[in-house]
């Protein structure tokens, strides 16, 4: 028998190939919110019917508000440093604990802060056209929905496995109920608030589909399985 019969043929193999169904599925996502978005603000921005619905379904909402209810919605949502400081706290101490947490937690961070960077932009520099008697002022997309929606995003990002669909599913529940309640108000109008879901829906597909790329690619590398291996130490003492 030759001397090399009783080597061990561990042949590795590079497993670094990105999971691409769950990357593009991510990507897909996100073009589905961004469009939503953008068709969204022509309706709701730039036609009269738009501004028309927008504005009357504000005023129905309108409808179940009271001083004790306005008092209390302020209390709850009109504090955005407090509820930003933290929203990065809560976000952080989940991400510092999961897998991946590096490249979780960066991005988390990272669309956290841009949902809201981008809504507060779009709103200070999109006119509202005159189409009819209608306040004009712009307030697309809701500053105070967005900020919830970036919590909303960092948790989806960096929470556990197993719990991801939980707290992503409360996070967002969360941010959509914000959504109503500036709407009764009277900070904004339907439109706003949904245009602020979407905006964070479609950061959190990018992110998510940034992190699980970054995370295939620097999977290190692993030996082969045991059936495999055999099968290379079989044809070494063939």
């Amino acid at each position: 028998m030759s001397s090399h019969t009783s080597e061990r043929m561990t042949l590795p193999y590079n497993n670094t190939r990105p999971d691409r169904t769950n990357v593009a599925g991510y990507v897909v996502g996100a073009a589905c919110a961004f469009a939503a978005l953008l068709m969204l603000f022509w309706w709701a921005v730039n036609t009269a019917a738009g501004q028309s619905a927008d504005h009357s379904m504000m005023v129905d909402l309108q409808a179940y508000n009271s001083p004790t209810v306005i008092h209390s919605i302020e209390r709850l949502v009109g504090r955005p440093v407090p509820i930003a400081v933290a929203s990065l706290a809560v976000v952080v101490a989940i991400g510092m604990t999961g897998a991946q947490r590096g490249a979780r937690l960066l991005g988390a961070l990272g669309a956290m802060v841009t949902v809201p960077v981008v809504a507060e932009l779009v709103k200070a520099h999109v006119d509202r056209p005159v189409l009819n008697d209608i306040a004009t002022h712009n307030s697309f997309p809701s500053g105070t929905t967005a900020a919830y929606a970036a919590l909303a995003t960092g948790l989806t990002c960096v929470a556990w496995r197993p719990w991801q669909q939980v707290l992503a599913a409360c996070a967002w529940g969360v941010a959509a109920f914000v959504g109503v309640l500036v709407v009764i108000m009277g900070w904004h109008r339907p439109s706003d608030a949904v245009a602020a879901l979407l905006l964070g829906a479609g950061v959190t597909c990018l992110t998510l589909a940034g992190v699980r790329a970054a995370g295939r690619s620097a999977r290190p590398q692993r030996e082969r399985s045991a059936p495999v291996r055999r099968q290379f130490e079989v044809a070494a003492r063939d």
